[in-house]
């Protein structure tokens, strides 16, 4: 894990070594290619397995449908902005990927960082988990 103070008041932390090690875990088929790979190296990954983000904070879909007036809805959005973390079911989902699982491993890290904080420090936090490649915010 990486840690670097961006400011007075803010830091940012890269999870990315512990998610690798810690999928790796969770799914050692992973770390190797498999003999009967068709395509080798290149062959595509298996499926992801499903991924739960109850308690990981509030989803932000990528795409939001847009409301009448061009902006989402809070019931559309499933409450996103008031701090519902449930999973946004009315919008279109899109597959599945990796990534979703290893934002979804930080976004667990960054929980326990975040009471860590809480219980020794008694502050109060807010995180942002994002993807290296895409840059979008999607848990806080």
């Amino acid at each position: 894990m990486t840690k670097e103070k961006a400011s007075i008041d803010e830091a940012f932390i890269d999870f990315t070594k512990p998610v690798r090690e810690i999928i790796l875990q969770r799914y050692p088929y992973l770390a190797q290619v498999p003999i009967d790979a068709p395509d080798g190296i290149d062959t595509p990954l298996p499926m992801p397995p499903q991924v739960s983000w109850e308690g990981l904070g509030n989803l932000i879909p990528v795409n939001p449908p847009p409301s009448s007036e061009g902006k989402a809805k809070p019931e559309e959005t499933n409450g996103a902005a008031s701090g519902n973390n449930e999973h946004p079911s009315t919008l279109e989902e899109s597959p599945l990927t990796w990534q979703d699982v290893a934002l979804s491993i930080g976004a667990r890290l960054m929980g326990k960082a975040r009471e860590e904080v809480r219980v020794k420090l008694g502050y109060s936090t807010s995180a942002v988990c994002v993807s290296p490649t895409l840059r979008i915010p999607l848990l806080t």
